[in-house]
């Protein structure tokens, strides 16, 4: 049984009923405050995205192979797209993580020309995380529609995209951007619930999450 909330920005969070994980807890980039839950474990795609630690139980972030209360996570290191490339630095962490036998891929602001070893990183996911919003700072509609046809997940969370309620320091586009590229399925609703793989859907959707502040 596995619960994923919608925070704002890159924020999200999944609750296995063993453990809550915060991701990219730090939300001031949305206007929006910080996140903390002592109970937490704190999870950050870039540092810049880490809120204070002591706000949690435990935090992270970067290149590492973690188990915590049956969930296990896999971090791989990634270029950011904001950084100059020519750097040939490594900012962000994609993660694949695996709880009761559901895959969850997560990235952050990444570049869009991800090589066949970060693909392979990432492996086979059922569900997908990747912010759309585009302005620069995110991967935009046509962009996230190409890397999403490369995982093939059956569940599409979009999350950084422009909304009432949030107030980016780089503007982007409002999610009709990428529903336009992406032709799926879209199920509104407050939150992703799975009790099991039984319950991932055979074709593609696009689950589009309520934003809880």
């Amino acid at each position: 049984m596995l619960e994923i909330e919608y925070r704002g920005g890159n924020c999200w969070t999944l609750d296995t009923k063993r453990a809550l994980f915060v991701f990219d807890a730090n939300r001031k980039r949305s206007g929006l405050k910080n996140l903390s839950d002592k109970r937490a474990i704190q999870i950050a795609t870039e540092h810049d995205l880490l809120a204070d630690e002591k706000d949690f139980h435990l935090s992270f972030c970067g290149e590492g192979e973690y188990e915590i209360a049956g969930t296990e996570i896999n971090g791989f290191a990634v270029a950011r797209r904001i950084d100059d490339p020519r750097e040939g630095k490594k900012r962000s962490t994609l993660y694949n993580i695996s709880t009761d036998d559901i895959k969850i891929g997560v990235f952050g602001n990444i570049m869009d020309n991800l090589g066949e070893q970060d693909l392979e990183n990432l492996g086979m996911v059922d569900v997908l995380i990747l912010p759309v919003g585009g302005g620069g700072y995110t991967l935009d509609g046509v962009a996230a529609t190409k890397l999403i046809s490369k995982i093939e997940p059956k569940i599409v969370i979009p999350i950084h995209f422009a909304q009432r309620g949030l107030n980016y320091e780089v503007p982007g586009d409002d999610l009709s951007a990428f529903l336009k590229e992406l032709k799926a399925t879209v199920v509104e609703e407050k939150k992703l619930k799975l009790k099991s793989p039984n319950d991932i859907p055979p074709v593609m959707q696009i689950r589009h999450l309520e934003l809880a502040i």
